[in-house]
């Protein structure tokens, strides 16, 4: 109830002091790719198939990567990152594998 009188006692003041109830127009450039309608998109794609690259969406949605990735990490609060593969030693990994299998000796 408190938010509706303040918003009508600021309406009044507005009349008064511009004689119109209209809406001022809005400043700057409307924006054109950080819309809604995108951020909605990225997330679900996101959550769908994380481990797709950032860049391979951006050039889905014909948005830049820098833009994909000001998104991402700002709108979303998601860390957009690369998984990196790690060598494995075979030998070690073998023995490892070989030692799971025999019985305990106690």
């Amino acid at each position: 109830m408190l938010i509706v009188l303040l918003r009508v006692v600021r309406k009044i003041a507005f009349y008064k002091k511009l004689g119109i109830v209209k809406d001022r127009p809005r400043r700057g450039k409307p924006r054109s790719v950080n819309t809604f309608r995108v951020r909605k998109n990225i997330q679900k794609r996101i959550l769908r198939y994380g481990k797709r690259p950032m860049s391979k969406l951006a050039s889905d949605l014909n948005i830049s990567p820098a833009s994909m990735g000001r998104i991402v990490e700002h709108e979303l609060g998601f860390y957009p990152y690369k998984i990196r593969r790690t060598h494995v030693d075979r030998k070690n990994e073998d023995q490892s594998s070989r030692k799971s299998t025999e019985t305990p000796k106690y």
